[in-house]
């Protein structure tokens, strides 16, 4: 259990180098365009803009299991985002747990914790 607690506190120089490598976009920001400020491409030298509208060819496809693309990717989307919420209250529901029977915290430091970990 320890090895996990060093490993997580080594890892933090490379967290903190990733957070202060983060580059803003926008033009009003700094000088890399947003996707929105970006100019569009153009195909050939005609200067035809590309169609960027989703044909119903594209979402009328089946992909799996007889179902069409239309439905299939926002359901997983939608599904992958119950599957996050749901683990993520998983892991803070059993803090208090773990505190009270493997670091054998008594209720006073308990609530220190919570208290402090809300500021």
């Amino acid at each position: 259990l320890n090895i996990l607690i060093v490993s997580g506190w080594a890892m933090l120089p490379l967290v903190a180098f990733s957070a202060l490598s983060i580059k803003t976009v926008g033009l009003k920001y700094g000088a890399m365009p947003n996707a929105d400020e970006a100019p569009e491409p153009t195909l050939g030298g005609g200067g035809a803009r590309r169609n960027r509208k989703l044909n119903d060819q594209w979402l009328d496809e089946t992909v799996c299991f007889g179902l069409k693309r239309r439905f299939v990717v926002p359901a997983s989307a939608q599904a992958f985002f119950i599957g996050t919420l749901l683990a993520n209250g998983m892991t803070v529901r059993y803090f208090s747990l773990y505190y009270t029977q493997i670091m054998k915290f008594d209720p006073i430091q308990l609530c220190a914790l919570n208290v402090v970990a809300r500021l």
